[in-house]
C-alpha cells in the first residue's frame, strides 16, 4: 500500500508543478506483458522523462 501511496502523491506533485510552470506535455505509463513497468512518464514533442520511484525503509545500490 506504502508504493501506491507515495506513487499518488508523487503524481499529484509533478502534475501541479508542469500545470504551475506552463510546460505543458502529457504523462502516462509504460508497462510490457510481464509486469515490467515505469511509473511516470513526461512527454512532450520530441521530449521524454521516464520517472521510477519506489517506497522503501532502506536504499540499496541497485536502485540507482
Amino acid at each position: 500500500m506504502k508504493g501506491m501511496l507515495l506513487e499518488t502523491y508523487l503524481f499529484h506533485e509533478l502534475s501541479a508543478y508542469v500545470a504551475y510552470a506552463s510546460t505543458g506535455g502529457e504523462w502516462s505509463y509504460w508497462r510490457t506483458a510481464d509486469g515490467v513497468e515505469v511509473d511516470f512518464i513526461w512527454r512532450r514533442g520530441p521530449h521524454a522523462i521516464a520517472i521510477e520511484c519506489k517506497a522503501t525503509d532502506t536504499w540499496r545500490a541497485r536502485e540507482d
